[in-house]
């Protein structure tokens, strides 16, 4: 699948796919919300989630720029393995 197959996908198959097809990378957390970021294929899909509700608030799917970068700056946003609980 790449990202315009999965960008064509309904909002529900959408994360049918994020769950089934991706493989989570990494999460973060800033002051005012929770990141965790899957790899599907050769894109990847951003979640964003309240830290204090753990509601999704939105997600995006990206292959490259600045959603991405924020996952690689190690010292600004201390990247930790991602584990589900």
């Amino acid at each position: 699948m790449n990202i315009n197959q999965y960008l064509e996908l309904s909002y529900e198959d959408q994360w049918e796919a994020i769950f089934n097809r991706g493989k989570p990378i990494t999460s973060f957390e800033s002051v005012d919300c929770k990141y965790i970021l899957y790899a599907i294929s050769n894109f990847y899909v951003d979640i964003e989630l309240c830290p204090i509700e753990g509601k999704i608030i939105g997600k995006s799917a990206f292959i490259k720029g600045p959603k991405l970068e924020k996952y690689l700056n190690e010292t600004e946003h201390h990247l930790t393995p991602f584990f589900p609980e």
